[in-house]
This record gives structure tokens, sequence and C-alpha cells, in this order.
């Protein structure tokens, strides 16, 4: 398949009923599959390789035609018991010609292996949803493996309904309830052994369920844990700095403030929901400051963050008070306030038990930065 030569696969359901195809394409070692090919009573479909390779879309298992791609093979199946021709026809533009060609191999369809649920685990908080995936393997009669998305004809179940049930309207959607674990199963059933005599037409002998399963975890976030960040924050801790002319700068390596006199102090925390496992998602978080007082009116309450933390990462703080070089803290210069956290997940808003005491700057001429964690 070069620029003059276009590959175009006719399928045409020659039967009374709807027919699956399973339908692969092997360049090399890459294989790309469709898993959703089904044609009607008496309906003909062309696939054109070319805009297959072209449009670079992603099979389930995220691979694709190589773009560079020239040659290769291209094989179907029949999944059901119906009649199906196809013919392959590669067109040479220039030379007027078209090679067809037709090999049949297997007398019946493929039969049925395997079934896999999508995704194998998942997270959800509460009254969000996940839609689950099955994908059907079928074996062909020589040795190749097909796919085939069965998603909808599949059953769906979950083993703790007050932490996910499955949805009445949409049965493959996994609504989440409460806090905890589930799994959510998915079985499905098709043709495991099809008659061969050829006077019989393949009719199913054998059938057989097979049933696969993800893991769910239904989360509510609840409160912040130091963590520990070592060297910039032992234990979720880092050690008092007494800046001099010098840049704020966190544990991620954001400097937020340079030529900086005063005192600061690195934290990290992990948000933890309400059983003290990590918290999976991503979410964003929203610091709130009160309480605040000051025995320098220069020194103003800290302006209030948002900040968005990818599903698996740690919250990170700093807690800095100061004025620009020259300028510095006098020997009794400090403030004190209370701050507290909101993450908003899913769209949905939780505002956590964690309550952080702070009192930072000169005290009597000493420099501290005292930071007091509760999570009642």
């Amino acid at each position: 398949m070069d620029s003059q030569t276009d590959s175009i696969l006719f399928l045409t359901d020659e039967g009374d009923k709807p027919a699956r195809i399973g339908f692969s394409i092997t360049v090399g070692a890459a294989h790309y599959y469709l898993t959703s090919l089904q044609l009607a009573p008496g309906e003909t479909r062309a696939i054109n390789i070319r805009d297959l390779r072209d449009a670079q879309v992603a099979d389930f298992q995220g691979n694709k035609i190589p773009a560079s791609a020239t040659d290769g093979s291209v094989n179907w199946v029949r999944l059901d018991s119906v009649s199906v021709a196809g013919r392959l026809i590669v067109i040479q533009k220039q030379q007027g010609m078209a090679s067809n060609y037709d090999c049949t191999t297997c007398y019946c369809p493929a039969v049925f292996t395997a079934l896999a649920v999508a995704p194998g685990s998942f997270g959800l908080i509460p009254l969000a949803y996940e839609n689950m995936g099955s994908t059907a393997t079928y074996h062909s009669c020589n040795t190749g493996n097909y796919y085939y998305d069965v998603t909808a004809g599949s059953s769906w179940s979950s083993n703790n309904t007050p932490v996910i049930q499955m949805d009445s309207t949409v049965h493959y959607r996994a609504d989440a309830k409460s806090a905890g674990t589930a799994n959510v199963s998915g079985g499905y059933t098709d043709c495991f052994q099809f008659d061969t005599n050829p006077d019989l037409d393949c009719p199913c002998i054998t059938y057989h369920t097979y049933t696969a399963s993800g893991a769910g975890d239904v989360q509510v976030p609840a409160r912040l844990v130091h963590h520990d960040y070592s060297p910039c924050a032992p234990g979720g801790v880092g050690p008092l700095q007494i800046l001099l002319n010098a840049s704020v700068v966190d544990c991620s390596g954001t400097t937020h403030f340079t030529n900086q006199c005063g005192v600061n102090r690195n934290l990290m925390y992990q948000l933890v929901d309400t059983t003290g496992s990590a918290f999976a998602l991503a979410y964003s978080i929203k610091e709130a400051f009160s309480n605040f007082s000051t025995t320098n009116s220069a020194l103003t309450v800290p302006a209030a963050v948002t900040a968005s933390i990818p599903a698996g990462g740690l919250t990170g703080d700093y807690q800095f008070v100061g004025f620009t070089y020259p300028t510095c803290l006098g020997s009794n210069d400090h403030d004190s306030y209370t701050q507290t956290f909101t993450v908003t997940v899913g769209g949905s808003n939780y505002n956590l038990s964690t309550v952080v005491s702070i009192s930072l700057g000169k005290f009597n001429g000493t420099a501290e930065d005292n930071v007091n964690i509760t999570t009642p």
C-alpha cells in the first residue's frame, strides 16, 4: 500500500441475521483489531485499509497501525453461524489494475475462549460512576485470536451493593454509593464448540460462560497527614529556614518570593480517606485562614491558594513570614493563624477535618516557625 495502491476489504452478510466479524491487521510485530464490526443482513461493507492506517485511531489495546506501514496482512473471521463473503481488492491506480484475494481457511466461526473486563481497578467517590467494558476473545481454526466488544451483551453485578451498585438503566455502569471496596463482575455466554459437519452449517453444540471482574475502591477524602519528603521535609516537616536576602522555595522547587528576609518552613502532606488509606484520585485543594493575629500591622494574613494535585500526588505547603530585604523582622514581629482545607473531586467539595495551627516570626529575638496539625 503506497501512494498509488489502495487495499479495500469487502464483506457481505449473506444470511438473514446480523453477523459479527473478528478483524485484525498485522504489520510486522504490530497487531491492530476492530472489536465492534457487525454486518446487517444483506449488507456489504467496504473497509479501506489506508483510511484505517491514516486515521491513527487506537484499538482497545491502545495499538495503532504504524503510520508508515506499506504492507502487512488483513485477517477476518466470522463470530456467528451466518454466511459471510469477503474479498480483499488491491487497486493499482496508475496501471489500472485490481487484484482480487479470497482465502477461506476456517469452515466454522471462531470459538469463544475468554473474557476480559476493564478497567481492572478503578477509584470513585460517592455519587460518581465508572462505565465498565468487557471484551470477548475468540479463537479461530488457524490459531489466531480475535476480539469483540461484548459490553452491552454482558451481565453485570457487584459483590458489595452498599458500596457499588450496577445502574438499573445503563447496566454496565458502576454507581458508587458509599466508601468501601467492591468487585464488579461481567459475564458473557457464547459458543465454545461448533459442529463442523459440513452438512449442518456449523450449529453450536457447546456454550460457555466466562466471567471477569474489576476492583472498585470508593473513597471519601477526609484529612491531611504529614508525609516524609526527605531531604526537603523529613517526616513531612522541613527544618526551620532563616532567610536573609534569600528566596522562598518549596519542596517542588518552585520559587514563590525572592530577596526575602524572614523565616520559612516547608511541609508535605498526603491526603487520606476515612479509613486512613492514601486517596488515589486527582483532586484540587483550597486553603482558608482564620483567627489571624499579629504584633506588626505590616504583616498580613497569607493569600489563600488553590492547587491541583494529580492522582497519587502529594500536597506541599510552605509557611513564610517576612519582608523584602533589606527590611527584616523586628525582634518581636510574629503572627499566628489557623489553616483549614477543602478538597474538590469530580465537582464535589469535601471539608477536611485537618486543622493546622501556625505561629511564626521572631519571639523575643528568637526565630520560630511552629506548625501544629490536628486531624480529628
